[in-house]
Parts: structure tokens; sequence; C-alpha cells
């Protein structure tokens, strides 16, 4: 049988720096943002969108894949993180890709590919190839070109291409798309900074490598370009067969993996949660002694246990990911029961008129 004994409480500033966890969103800003790790935090769970494709009238640009997996880092460590951009509804340019990267290196962690580009309203309408969870790029549906060949596809984090008069293939990690031959250029590469690609009327494609459109001269949106990503999806064929754009490739290298392809509409994200680590300090190690008008016991406790409190107090319980799982008021005393949550470690807070203590315990 496991033994207790009364634990006194902690003050709050001497050690909650190593056990402070939380959630961190990016959106589309058009620029390289950065994540630094936390102290203390060596996992990290990374969640990436890639943007959608542009839209063509009536037919949608091709959705983001959407990647998620978790990560071994070290505090201190810096990442870089491009969101994609969704070129809009009278742009029908690849979407941008989205890339988490480490900085230092210029490794890549985590990429969700854009996806293609709407072809316009003309001989063969239809929606924007997605972005796809695996690795290459895709092509568009065969506009009735003679080479619309899935070997035009982005691969192995290189640039898609094109084919005759057709729009920007998408940027890859690597290498930029292939630029059109008439007007429409392909999409730059993460490592030359993810710039979308020159559309036939000036504007751009999706930052995050977006393959630019082609137009037909006429009132309608032309080729779809290709989308961004680890490998950039192919822009499509033009000259009259204004096809639609691939959707990009994407990239993981993290465990407990979650991959999906076309998912995500409009702009691309990134969550990066902080993450528990899995050698939390035992208690002996970092509890401190303060006035004894405090215990909690037993802990470690099987989810029930008592907080003793000298006159009025208001206690929380939160998890290590900064969940509140119970709060409320008591006197002097107040018994807890935890049983229904999972096992783990919780901060317990306790507020009174003269103080505010946290205390780590264990929900064996």
């Amino acid at each position: 049988m496991a033994k207790y004994s009364k634990v006194l409480l902690f003050c709050t500033a001497s050690i909650l720096g190593t056990l402070t966890y939380g959630q961190e969103v990016y959106n589309f800003t058009g620029n390289i943002q950065t994540y630094t790790v936390p102290e203390g935090v060596h996992h990290i769970q990374i969640e990436a969108y890639g943007a959608q494709g542009g839209n063509s009238g009536s037919f949608s640009g091709g959705l983001g894949a959407s990647m998620e997996g978790r990560f071994e880092v070290e505090p201190g460590q810096v990442l870089n993180i491009l969101v994609g951009e969704w070129p809009g509804d009278r742009n029908n340019g690849g979407g941008g890709g989205t890339f988490v990267v480490e900085k230092r290196t210029d490794e890549p962690l985590i990429i969700a590919g854009g996806g293609g580009g709407a072809s316009g309203d003309c001989t063969f309408p239809a929606n924007g190839m997605p972005g796809v969870a695996t690795e290459n790029g895709t092509v568009g549906m065969d506009a009735g070109c003679s080479e619309v060949k899935a070997s035009r596809a982005g691969k192995g984090g290189v640039g898609g291409d094109q084919k005759n008069l057709g729009s920007g293939g998408g940027g890859g990690f690597y290498s930029a798309g292939e630029d059109g031959q008439n007007k429409g250029s392909g999409g730059e590469s993460y490592l030359d900074g993810g710039a979308g690609g020159l559309c036939y009327d000036g504007s751009h494609a999706g930052y995050g490598g977006g393959g630019g459109y082609n137009d037909n001269g006429g009132t309608v949106l032309g080729t779809g370009g290709g989308g961004g990503g680890y490998s950039g999806g192919a822009g499509n064929c033009g000259f009259e067969e204004w096809g639609n754009g691939g959707g990009g490739g994407s990239y993981n290298v993290g465990t407990d993996q979650e991959n999906t392809s076309g998912t995500n509409n409009g702009h691309g994200k990134v969550v990066i949660t902080a993450l528990p680590s899995n050698d939390v300090p035992k208690l002996e190690d970092v509890q401190q002694t303060v006035t004894p008008s405090t215990v909690i016991y037993p802990n470690p406790n099987q989810g029930e246990f008592k907080i003793e409190q000298a006159g009025d107090f208001h206690y929380s319980i939160t998890n290590l990911k900064g969940e509140i799982v119970l709060e409320g008021d008591a006197s002097n005393q107040k018994s807890i029961d935890l049983s229904e949550q999972p096992k783990g470690v919780y901060l317990v807070k306790i507020l009174s008129k003269d103080k505010e203590e946290t205390v780590k315990i264990i929900r064996e």
C-alpha cells in the first residue's frame, strides 16, 4: 500500500515556469513568423493547414491538406512558420502551402499542401484539385492537352511543371514551380521565400508557393495555378483548353500523425501546443515550505484528496494543458474528487485573502 503524507503548498513564482504549458495559433500574415520553445518544454504538437486554391466564378479552389504530429524539441529552439495564403474569389492561382521548419538547420518538420486553383468558366470548368497528405504534388484534370501527365507534378520537394501556355506550377520546399509559357509564373520555393507566382493580371497567387494563373484574355479566368507545398502541384495547360491546377504535396516527420487531404478552406493556419514532459520532476524535488496554513493530502492519490486552509478560500484545479477541470469556494476544509479525470499531474491553485499558492498533485 502506498504511503501518503500531508504536503505543504509551494509558491507559484519559484517553479511554475517549468510546468506552464499553452497553445499558440499562427494565421496568415504574408511573412515568416517564429515560435520559440518555452522553458521546460521538450515535446510539442503541431497542426498545419494548407491554404485553399483560388476560385473562379462558380467553381472553387481545391481545399488545403491538414497535417498533425508530435515532435521532440529543446527549450529555446526556434521554428520558422510560413502560413499559406488563399488567393481569393477572383484569382484562381494556386493556394499556398503551410510550412513549419527548424530555423537553424532549415530542416522541415511538417508541411501542409495548398489546393490548386479552379479552372475558368470555359471549356473544362472544374474545382481545383485538393492539397494532398502525401509528399508528391498532383496534376489537374485532363483539359484536352495531349500531355497532361503525372510526371508534371512535383516530387521529392521540387516544384510542379506546366504545359502549353499554361499556368505556373506550385513551388516546392527546395525549388520553384515552372513558369507558364505565356503569363502565370511558378510559385517560389520555401527556401527562396515562398512568394506566390505572378498571375496574368499582375496579381500574385497564394503566398506559400502557389502558382500564378493564366488568363484566356477574355472575361473569364483561364488555367488554374498549381498549389504550393512540400512538392508543388502542376499548372494546367492553356491555349483555349483551360484546366484546373494540381494540389501541393505535404510532409510530416512527427509521431502520432493525423494527416488528411483536402480539408481546409480559406487561408492556412498553424497551431502549436506545448506538451508536458514525460519526465515530470518528483514532488520532493520541487516542493518548498511556506507558512504552514494550507495542506493537501494524500498526494499522490487515487483522485480523492482534501484541501485544508484556515478561513475562506477559492480553489481551481487545472491539467497540464491549462484546462480548468474543477473550481469552487470553501472554508477551512474541502474534499475533492477527481476520480473521473485521467491519471496524471494536476495543479491546484488556492486563493485566500492574503496569498496565492499552487501545488502539483499526482492522480495515480
